[in-house]
């Protein structure tokens, strides 16, 4: 949903609008960008991370529910600051440090889960020059 979302935004903007579209929803890059090059900030894409449209569709069909991301950037608690729809953000090695504090062995632990439905596009998303190859694939 997000690389459509990217796809519209850059088909709307470049090159009538503007000559170019950042393309990064990493809150680091964009922190980076408003800090040290503001003169570009007019080029950063409008539509939010993958984090943040998914918690908003989750919050919107489950009202209550808590949303907790968990990934490798500890920039994505800086992220779910901005955006309420975020409740809380666990690094890889914090949800670790959680696993060795109750014991748990996950190599001990079967794998029963099928992940045949992920898309390749979600897939390599978070890869290097995968937003690009998401954004490709959703225009075409």
């Amino acid at each position: 949903m997000v690389a459509i979302e990217e796809s519209k935004e850059f088909l709307d903007k470049v090159p009538d609008k503007q000559d170019y579209l950042t393309t990064s929803c990493c809150p680091a890059f964009l922190a980076l960008i408003e800090q040290e090059f503001s003169e570009i900030i007019e080029n950063i894409s409008s539509t939010v991370s993958p984090m943040v449209a998914l918690a908003r569709v989750l919050k919107e069909e489950y009202p209550n529910s808590k949303v907790v991301f968990i990934g490798p950037c500890i920039a994505k608690k800086d992220e779910a600051l901005k955006n309420k729809a975020v409740d809380a953000v666990l690094t890889f090695e914090e949800l670790g440090f959680m696993f060795v504090g109750a014991r748990i062995n996950l190599a001990s632990i079967s794998d029963g889960n099928n992940f045949e439905d992920a898309t390749d596009d979600g897939r390599i998303f978070a890869r290097s020059g995968g937003l690009i190859k998401a954004l490709e694939g959703s225009v075409s």
